[in-house]
């Protein structure tokens, strides 16, 4: 399925996106799309003088070196300079996906073993209810993390964070051996405030405040990045702006205000351990995106 929407200026109305197509084909090479978006132009009777960017997923397909959608619009329309406009919300959501890697520990898979363990059983989301009501707490839904959606983590984790001492209680309440492994391990080390500012978290709990940190960091870009009025030209600052943050935070080795308070706490090999791998992960995310 291939949406054909296009974007431009109106003096009064100002940016303006209209879907002008929405057609299916079942030839996804390079020539057949290009095919496709150059009858359009021609049918519409749109001028390709005015044509200043072409925008599309980040697949080969369409920005190969070589073969590519881009490439067939600039060899068609080589009379006007069209500007390579990748969707840099999937950069910045890959680079995250690759940069987490580098941690010894996968926040990422715990939020899914977590959600897994409610997800199709109304009976074990009432029970976790009743511990919201034990700790006076606002009932707040475990959400689902989809790996292919960007923002969804950083949400995911921010739940699980504000959630924290009713599902630590139910966790505990059931023992050991009635869920996974890993929830358990992440459980047993943790105490029940882990939710409370002044509560000294674990090695584990770093890494888990320090993901919730950076993909909060992330988002700021992705939301402007996402905003119907952005334009191409506004690209380039926006992504600069995320690569000088995530450069200042690399310089001053800084993982949030939570994990800084709580570092000293934590062994030496356990500070030593976090910093290297919190700052490959900045490192990684610069360089995944083509920031540096």
């Amino acid at each position: 399925m291939y949406p054909i929407v296009i974007r431009y200026f109106d003096q009064e109305k100002g940016v303006q996106n209209k879907l002008m197509d929405f057609y299916e084909d079942s030839n996804e090479t390079s020539q057949k799309i290009f095919e496709n978006i150059d009858n359009f132009m021609l049918q519409h009777d749109l001028d390709t003088t005015l044509l200043s960017a072409f925008s599309a997923d980040n697949a080969s397909v369409n920005y190969g070196a070589h073969n590519s959608v881009y490439q067939k619009i600039k060899d068609k329309y080589s009379d006007t300079k069209v500007v390579k406009a990748n969707c840099n919300c999937h950069v910045l959501h890959n680079a995250a996906r690759n940069a987490m890697k580098a941690l010894t520990y996968d926040v990422e898979n715990l939020i899914m073993k977590v959600y897994a363990e409610f997800s199709n059983s109304a009976k074990r989301t009432r029970e976790l209810q009743a511990f919201f009501e034990e700790f006076e707490i606002e009932y707040r839904k475990v959400l689902r993390h989809g790996p292919t959606r960007w923002l969804s983590l950083g949400r995911a984790v921010d739940r699980l964070i504000l959630s924290w001492p009713a599902v630590s209680a139910y966790f505990k309440s059931l023992g050991e051996a009635a869920y996974h492994k890993i929830i358990w391990e992440f459980v047993k080390q943790c105490g029940d405030d882990a939710g409370s500012l002044s509560a000294k978290i674990t090695l584990q709990e770093c890494y888990l405040y320090f993901i919730h940190y950076y993909m909060n960091m992330l988002k700021e870009a992705i939301l402007l990045l996402q905003k119907n009025t952005v334009t191409a030209t506004e690209l380039h600052p926006i992504m600069k702006n995320i690569k000088d943050k995530v450069e200042s935070r690399l310089h001053d080795e800084f993982y949030g205000a939570k994990v800084m308070r709580n570092m000293k706490f934590l062994r030496p090999s356990e500070q030593d351990q976090l910093n290297k791998e919190a700052n490959e992960v900045y490192r990684k995310t610069l360089a995944l995106t083509l920031l540096v």
